[in-house]
């Protein structure tokens, strides 16, 4: 019970440094006490592994096609992770600000999904 209340308050400041400077982050179930600011450039270096990891991602994916990141349009972001600012920052190098495009993170595929009635 409280490892899945420590992973929620995990996500909770994830999601809280994607628009703040720092966050703090508490946690209190006996013998686990902490009380702790956390920076986003803190953050962003904790996960410098998994950002390293979705870049070498994207281009994965085009290996072997025909094209390349620098012909995609169009890049639609969505989901929790699209407000990480370490993300966006490898999103846009990889494909271009100019061609990066987003609507609401959490509901904007539901939004499509329900467009189409699918």
């Amino acid at each position: 019970e409280n490892y899945f209340e420590f992973l929620d308050k995990l996500e909770q400041t994830k999601i809280l440094l994607s628009s703040h400077d720092h966050v703090n982050f508490s946690f209190h179930h006996r013998p686990i006490e902490i009380d702790r600011v956390i920076s986003q450039s803190e953050f962003g270096t904790v996960i410098v592994r998994i950002m390293e990891q979705a870049e070498s991602g994207i281009y994965k994916v085009f290996e072997g096609l025909d094209i390349k990141p620098k012909d995609v349009k169009t890049v639609f972001l969505t989901g929790g992770s699209s407000k990480v600012p370490a993300y966006r920052k490898i999103v846009e190098k990889v494909f271009g600000r100019e061609r990066i495009h987003e609507g609401d993170a959490f509901t904007s595929i539901a939004d499509g999904l329900a467009a189409y009635q699918l």
